[in-house]
């Protein structure tokens, strides 16, 4: 970890924003100290919320899972790109038929969003194509009717475009790669919701209403998590639990890399007289 001393690194931070997958978690497996940071966080009454761009699962089992290994989230603190493509689709798009390349599980959000499904077999001629987290739905016959909608002139949606996740079995692929061979095979330019898009990041920086500049954003993505939250003004901690990490990460006044987030000093964290225990 570099050197700085972590006391008046956070002394100024009073809110913070968590990626989920390779920084509290690694699929099934939690991060070792992770659920204790979130833990004395809430009885200090520090405001947090996770920020992913989750598009395996719908919010509510998202919950249930990350309960199961030891993080008790409020509903309310949990933002996931699945969820907010869902609300962004069916409002920008209401009617239209979507093809939705997301898990069946994260295929929940879009319907409870009231997004119109395109049917099962006019899915090549969908009016919008939507594209989550890589997995088995990745289906050679499911990219090749997303293609030949976008040749037809669907809109494309990206819940992200990150290149790879952190899961229990190592590094694997995700979705950013067939993203970007859609853009090329069809001329099409994907829309983006989930991070590194800032509207995605003002949705947690507005719930938890306080100023950027007093926020601390821990990721294991440089491209959607680090830079773009410098970028909005924020404090940063990279961590080395999730992907790979560049030999040159930023650190300076307002960053900082650390072997993982339970490695920081969470008890320096800025009190507000009044508010916290």
């Amino acid at each position: 970890m570099h050197d700085q001393d972590e006391t008046s690194f956070l002394a100024d931070v009073a809110g913070v924003l968590f990626d989920v997958d390779g920084v509290l978690r690694n699929g099934i497996h939690p991060v070792p100290g992770a659920a204790a940071v979130l833990t004395g966080l809430d009885r200090a009454g520090v405001d947090y919320c996770l920020l992913t761009n989750n598009s395996t699962h719908s919010r509510a089992s998202l919950l249930a899972e990350l309960a199961s290994i030891g993080f008790e989230v409020r509903e309310d603190r949990l933002f996931t790109a699945a969820t907010a493509t869902a609300v962004w689709v069916a409002q920008e798009n209401s009617g239209r038929q979507c093809l939705i390349l997301v898990a069946p599980d994260a295929l929940a959000e879009f319907r409870r969003a009231g997004v119109t499904l395109a049917p099962p077999d006019a899915v090549d001629r969908a009016e919008v194509v939507v594209i989550g987290g890589a997995g088995p739905h990745f289906r050679y016959d499911r990219l090749n009717a997303a293609f030949r909608a976008l040749l037809a002139g669907a809109e494309l949606v990206a819940v992200h475009r990150n290149t790879s996740w952190m899961t229990e079995s190592g590094l694997s692929l995700d979705s950013g790669p067939f993203i970007a061979a859609l853009e090329q095979a069809t001329g099409a330019t994907a829309a983006l919701v989930g991070k590194p898009a800032a509207p995605f990041f003002d949705e947690a920086i507005g719930h938890l209403g306080i100023s950027t500049d007093r926020l601390l954003m821990v990721g294991d993505d440089l491209r959607a998590d680090i830079m773009p939250a410098r970028e909005l003004g924020m404090k940063t901690a990279l961590v080395r639990t999730g992907k790979p990490i560049p030999d040159d990460p930023p650190i300076d006044a307002r960053s900082i890399t650390v072997d993982s987030v339970a490695a920081l000093d969470w008890s320096a964290l800025a009190r507000t007289p009044g508010k916290y225990a």
